[in-house]
């Protein structure tokens, strides 16, 4: 109601003016009404600017609301997609900057290009704010801190308006660089093969290894080669070996890194080794990944990284299964022993392969004796159909299949059963606790209880996972479409891979737990979850691939080669100008549908949502393995110049099944740290390789050994040949070393335990830059908000920008 019409409202009937009366007193209401409605509006005003979410805002400004007059429109209506994009790009900023300068957060204006909009201002404020409610150094106040320091682009979709990036935790970013010298040796700064010396490690460390020139004392460096040294198991030995020589004074240096490699279309597709060149832009995290030449015919359908880092492949080509393993330059084919069934799941355990098939579970020993073919065996306690793998904390091996749950020690033996008659499809392990999905059913096995999940509704009274009696596991049902594969995230999410599409299940910030479904990605099949070392969540299946950062959700396009991003994975766009809720969903098995639950009804309903992936090309599976970088320079023992980067085909992988065999491994590697692990320095072993029929045990300057004949080995160490070039003439003080010192040694790695963050942001296109002044304004927001003492890095792609 207007002034006017409240001030004529408030006279006796008998004197209340006609609404068309021209006498002073309806003029006097009139204007007095004009003044009342200037002044209601100009407090309404005051009011709104003294509150950051409603200051300045488009749709109740009465410049903006004046402009669109002018232009001969209406009102803005917000449910129009053009007038919601106009609302977001709304530039002025007056009473809104005022609020804010009272907490200290001015509108960035300066570089141009990085000018906010009224919208984008607000919505950095509204990150900030919620950052510090949320505790400054918790991982959700660090994660709002770097959306307040990126733009927004306002222009975009919802989906696609926030910058997508990663958040590493924990990450061991801390590093010390270790002079690796023979102690109590005057020559101790160079090293001599066979020398060995244990440092713990957090994961695999880089290698400096500096070339020496031969001389009465000392050797050329040929052939040099690290190995990680574990006595005592299988294998013995892993070492990475450089097939040249290191010039005097260079230096070479062996850094890891990571490879990954798709099953595209059922070609075995991989991504180029990291190089200065494409190092930047994260290779192995957004290809291209390339078909390899002289592939074997067939479709592959699985996939798995072996001890020695040789990839095994499994293969379909018109229902008949074949089996390869692929070292780096060429494919083998596993005749001996193979089954004419149905191949189901690829996993390494131990020193051995195994393949579960319709018709039971079978084992190829890795490391096959001298001379002999690869060969699979039968693994009598297991006859039955094995479908999936997953390898539990005590170092054991779960297998699910048509019989229950088989768990196997790493020689192959069965140590126990569970669920026996019930069909699995899935199995995945969490610390303590193990998921399993039958073709009906989820089921959760923890503390020695087993529990199924009926999470129907969302009430805290009623619990999502039920307590269920192992005896009827055969019959347990739940509200899910048949699970084919699982994966946790460090949030706490457990993600399940459907046969019509994605689904999650999660607690909510602050919330109850909810099962969040993804029919807006597609209803194909999801074939793999594997999760990376980052802790990034890979999707690939019927409908091509997708990656979940902590926040988002993105496709991956694999003719364009970028990513396309999908937006919050808690939230749902059902057009180019809403954003609302994901909440609480079911499959209804019988409707053969999603649906998502009506808080409003109080029941579950049917809720489509338009498809808003891309069409892809099927993905059977997505691998991530090890890898290394190598260069060589030169290094002052501080810092490295790079001055030429070293092509894989000079490195090579050397497996030491026992002490006295050495074999060819698979794709080069920097091999990790594991418990009770040992370094050693080795060079490769000459062609043909002298042996000395005396003297022994013996052993070459690889590392292998020797013995004397019928007897054993004593334990590794430095030994004398009489007949050796090189003998210890006193200048070695009291050790005494089969071969002289051949290289100067440092060895960079992270410190034990990994404490440490890294916010990884990913770009929009492969070609797109990011402003210098952007990467100060995160790190600015970024120092602020982490935990006193952990260490922090700020990385673009692959490039690392910043750190402390």
């Amino acid at each position: 109601m207007s002034g006017y019409d409240r001030l004529r409202e408030l006279l006796p009937s008998l004197y209340r003016p006609e609404l068309e009366d021209e006498t002073l007193l309806n003029r006097l209401l009139a204007a007095s009404g004009f003044v009342f409605d200037g002044a209601a509006d100009q407090a309404q005003q005051v009011l709104r600017g003294h509150w950051f979410n409603t200051a300045d805002k488009a749709l109740l400004d009465s410049h903006y609301q004046t402009e669109r007059r002018s232009r001969g429109l209406e009102p803005a209506n917000v449910r129009d997609a053009e007038d919601a994009k106009e609302l977001r790009l709304y530039p002025y900023i007056t009473d809104l900057a005022r609020l804010c300068a009272l907490l200290n957060l001015p509108p960035w204006s300066e570089p141009s290009n990085l000018k906010e909009t009224t919208e984008e201002y607000r919505l950095r404020v509204e990150d900030l704010l919620a950052a510090y409610r949320l505790g400054l150094t918790t991982l959700p106040a660090l994660r709002r801190m770097v959306e307040a320091a990126l733009p927004e682009d306002m222009a975009a979709p919802p989906a696609r308006q926030r910058w997508s990036f990663a958040i590493e935790e924990p990450r061991a970013l801390k590093n010390s660089l270790q002079a690796i010298r023979i102690p109590e040796v005057q020559e101790g700064d160079a090293v001599s093969p066979l020398y060995r010396w244990t440092l713990e490690t957090a994961g695999a460390p880089t290698l400096y290894l500096q070339g020496t020139t031969a001389d009465a004392t000392l050797a050329a460096t040929v052939q040099p080669a690290f190995e990680r040294y574990t006595p005592g198991q299988l294998p013995a030995g892993i070492a990475l070996a450089y097939c040249g020589t290191v010039a005097a004074g260079q230096t070479l240096r062996l850094r890891p890194s990571r490879r990954s490699w798709l099953l595209r279309q059922g070609k075995l597709c991989g991504c180029a080794p990291e190089n200065a060149a494409n190092a930047a832009s994260d290779p192995s995290a957004n290809g291209p990944w390339t078909e390899l030449p002289d592939l074997p015919t067939g479709t592959m359908r699985l996939m798995i990284e072996a001890t020695d880092h040789s990839l095994w492949c499994a293969l379909e080509e018109n229902g008949s299964w074949s089996l390869y393993h692929y070292d780096g330059s060429a494919f083998t084919a596993i005749t001996q022993g193979l089954p004419a069934a149905q191949f189901h799941a690829l996993q390494c355990h131990g020193a051995a392969l195994y393949l579960g098939t319709d018709q039971g579970l079978y084992r190829c020993p890795l490391f096959p004796d001298a001379g002999q073919p690869y060969a699979l065996a039968a693994v009598p306690a297991v006859p039955e159909a094995i479908r999936a793998f997953t390898l539990l904390p005590d170092g054991t091996l779960a297998c699910a299949g048509s019989d229950g749950l088989a768990i196997l020690d790493t020689q192959g033996g069965l140590k126990s059963r569970a669920l026996p008659g019930v069909s699995l499809q899935a199995v995945h392990s969490r610390g303590g606790q193990l998921y399993l999905a039958t073709p009906q059913a989820l089921l959760l096995f923890d503390q020695g209880r087993w529990f199924v999940y009926e999470g129907a509704a969302l009430s805290e009274n009623l619990p999502d996972w039920q307590p269920l009696d192992p005896a009827e596991a055969a019959t347990a049902e739940s509200p899910l479409p048949p699970v084919q594969a699982l994966a946790t995230t460090r949030d706490g999410s457990l993600w399940l891979g459907t046969a019509c599409g994605l689904a999650r299940y999660y607690a909510r910030q602050g919330r109850s737990t909810i099962l969040e479904a993804y029919p807006d990605l597609g209803n194909g099949p999801v074939l793999a979850l594997p999760v990376d070392e980052r802790g990034l969540l890979w999707l690939a299946g019927e409908d091509g691939l997708f990656r979940f950062d902590g926040r988002d959700l993105a496709q991956h396009d694999l003719d364009q080669g970028c990513w396309i991003s999908l937006g919050l994975a808690e939230a749902i766009y059902p057009d180019e100008v809403s954003e609302s809720d994901r909440d609480h969903w079911r499959y209804n098995r019988e409707q053969t549908r999603w649906e998502r639950y009506d808080s409003r009804l109080s029941r579950y309903v049917e809720f489509p949502l338009a498809k808003r992936s891309h069409s892809s090309d099927r993905l059977d599976t997505i691998l991530f393995t090890a890898s290394v970088r190598a260069e060589l320079g030169q290094f002052d023992g501080t810092s490295f110049t790079g001055q030429a980067e070293v092509d894989h085909a000079q490195l090579a992988m050397r497996i030491k099944p026992s002490e006295e065999r050495i074999v060819d491994g698979g794709l080069p590697a920097m091999p990790a740290y594991c418990a009770g692990a040992q370094w050693r320095y080795l060079q490769l072993e000459p062609d043909p390789l002298p042996v000395p029929s005396q003297g022994r045990p013996w052993w070459s300057c690889e590392g292998r050994l020797f013995p004397p004949p019928g007897q054993t080995g004593p334990f590794p160490g430095h030994f004398r040949t009489e007949s050796g070039q090189w003998t210890a003439d006193g200048r070695l003080d009291e050790s005494v070393f089969a071969y002289p010192p051949s290289v100067r040694l440092w060895m960079a790695y992270p410190l034990t335990p990994g404490v440490g963050v890294r916010v990884r942001l990913f770009k929009s296109a492969p070609e797109q830059t990011i402003d210098p002044a952007l990467m100060e304004r995160v790190w600015s927001l970024l120092v602020r908000a982490k935990a006193a003492g952990v260490p922090l890095e700020l990385a673009v792609e692959g490039s690392t920008v910043k750190g402390e």
